[in-house]
């Protein structure tokens, strides 16, 4: 109820003040002559808004005016200004004319007093003038290069004093340079190096650039002489061991160098004169043949040897002969076949292949000139095998000249069916094979070199295992492959997921296929069949 009250109260307290504000609004508007209703009210201050901005707008206009009018009166001053200080200048100009003109009619007197000599004279100062100044500047520059010279010549002197004494340091190093390489040379590293050192500073240091120019290209940072000294003591001691019957070797190290030298007979030498010594050691005892050598050859040449190897000749040639016959009847569906040719090597010395076809021949009929052209082959093979290794004995050197097989290689040859004939399997032309023939022109020269390997020991098993094999080939050329492997008698054993062999070529195999648990054990077992190049059986000899 209170609270009520309260708004009551207020509520009564804003009428009146209400009624307050209107009697205030309406003596204003009696006293000023305007309306008191609100949309009147509201027209009055539209109306005096509007004539606020058209005051402002007046007012800023008005402005705009005064400024231009003080602006105008400024350039109208100016204007006169300018206007009363051009006809001073004209005046001026006027006067200055004027006293021009005076001036040139007296100069015009003065030279028609003095004659044409005046000008002449004038014309010679201007160019004293002109040259004095020339000068000064080039004085000026010369005092300026002359101080530079000055600048210039202490540095040199400068630089004369230290350059002599470099050049003093230069000639003390170089002396003592000179002293330890005629030192060296008193040694036996002049004669290993094979130099000729004479007297006197100037040729000893000519000589030292000749062998400076000599190793330029050999590098000599720290860790390359650390390297070369290494292979030295190395080879030193491989050489020690070598020689150990013949020289006594010595590495001498003097300051930065390590000086070889060896004793022999009780006589200290260089590595170049033992060097030399064992050479002419060794070609003296090549040279020299003795009457046991020579019986030697000619029982080789004319015995069991030299038919063992006329044997061996012929039987590969007859094996390659048969292989080639077996290989004849192999042809490709697309017309290609393979064969195998065995030849002497064509970049062997013309002296092998003459040797060989002497050792072809019966050796009643030998004359002396074909006997000492194997006496030279068996001398020449025989110090090739001795420089390629002296610690191999006699036998082993004689079989390694003997080696009939490092005289001939294998070339494997096809044909296309094309009017080009026999033609190397180069990488060339093996790339341009198809898969199966691919295949085909690497398989059938293994088969025929394995069937000639197995002739050399007839009672031996001929078995040949092949995983996978013949992948890529068509069945009509499998069956030629078969073919070949029966004819080569070969014993025939391969693992395949797919290939039964049932091939009419192929007279007899049997087939034996893998069969694994249901999953519950590890049980393998096999069921087998054979197959007779008609038809197929199991293990019962059903056919199905």
């Amino acid at each position: 109820a209170d609270v009520v009250n309260q708004a009551l109260e207020q509520v009564q307290a804003r009428v009146a003040a209400v009624s307050a504000a209107m009697r205030a609004l309406t003596a204003t508007g009696a006293e000023h002559g305007l309306p008191t209703e609100s949309d009147a009210l509201d027209t009055v201050e539209e109306a005096v808004e509007t004539f606020r901005r058209l005051a402002d707008d007046w007012l800023d206009r008005h402005q705009e005016v005064v400024n231009a009018r003080a602006a105008a009166t400024v350039a109208a001053e100016v204007a006169a200004t300018s206007q009363e200080n051009a006809h001073t200048l004209a005046a001026s100009s006027t006067e200055r004319d004027g006293e021009a003109q005076r001036v040139h009619a007296k100069l015009a007197g003065v030279e028609a007093a003095i004659g044409p000599g005046y000008r002449q004279v004038l014309d010679e100062i201007a160019d004293l003038r002109s040259r004095l100044a020339e000068l000064a500047k080039q004085r000026a520059t010369m005092a300026q290069a002359l101080r530079g010279l000055d600048g210039r010549a202490g540095e040199l002197n400068t630089k004369r004093v230290v350059d002599g004494e470099r050049r003093d340091t230069a000639i003390a190093a170089r002396d003592a340079h000179a002293t330890r390489f005629r030192r060296l040379g008193t040694s036996t590293l002049t004669a290993d190096a094979r130099l000729d050192l004479p007297d006197g500073v100037r040729p000893t240091l000519e000589a030292a650039r000749t062998a400076a120019t000599g190793l330029g290209s050999i590098p000599y940072t720290a860790r390359n002489i650390k390297d070369a000294e290494t292979r030295l003591t190395d080879a030193v001691h491989q050489c020690r061991q070598t020689l150990a019957d013949r020289a006594e070797l010595v590495l001498d190290p003097d300051e930065d160098v390590q000086i070889l030298t060896a004793t022999v007979d009780g006589v200290r030498i260089g590595a170049a004169h033992l060097h030399d010594s064992v050479r002419d050691e060794r070609d003296r005892a090549h040279a020299e043949i003795t009457d046991g050598e020579r019986d030697l050859f000619d029982r080789t040449l004319t015995g069991n040897t030299r038919r063992h190897i006329a044997d061996r000749i012929r039987q590969a040639n007859a094996l390659v002969a048969d292989m080639n016959a077996r290989l004849e009847r192999v042809r490709t569906a697309s017309r290609i076949a393979v064969q195998i040719l065995w030849r002497v090597d064509p970049t062997l010395p013309a002296a092998t292949r003459l040797a060989r076809d002497l050792l072809l021949r019966d050796p009643t009929q030998l004359g002396e000139p074909d006997r000492e052209t194997l006496h030279a082959f068996l001398r020449g093979r025989l110090d090739e095998a001795r420089d390629n290794d002296d610690t191999t004995g006699w036998e082993e050197l004689l079989l390694r000249v003997f080696d009939y097989t490092a005289w001939h290689q294998f070339i494997v040859r096809i044909d296309r069916g094309t009017e080009q004939g026999w033609q190397p399997l180069t990488k060339k032309l093996h790339g341009a094979l198809s898969g199966g023939e691919k295949a085909i022109a690497l398989h059938l020269p293994l088969f025929a070199a394995l069937a000639a390997h197995y002739q050399s020991a007839p009672r031996a098993p001929r078995l040949i295992l092949l995983d996978e094999v013949f992948v890529g080939v068509d069945s009509t050329n499998r069956g030629q492959v078969f073919e070949l492997l029966t004819s080569l008698d070969l014993d025939l054993m391969i693992t395949s997921d797919h290939e039964w062999c049932m091939y009419r070529e192929l007279d007899g195999i049997a087939i034996h296929t893998l069969i694994t648990g249901d999953g519950t054990d590890d049980a393998v077992t096999t069921a087998r069949f054979t197959w007779d190049g008609i038809r197929l059986t199991d293990a019962a000899g059903q056919p199905l």
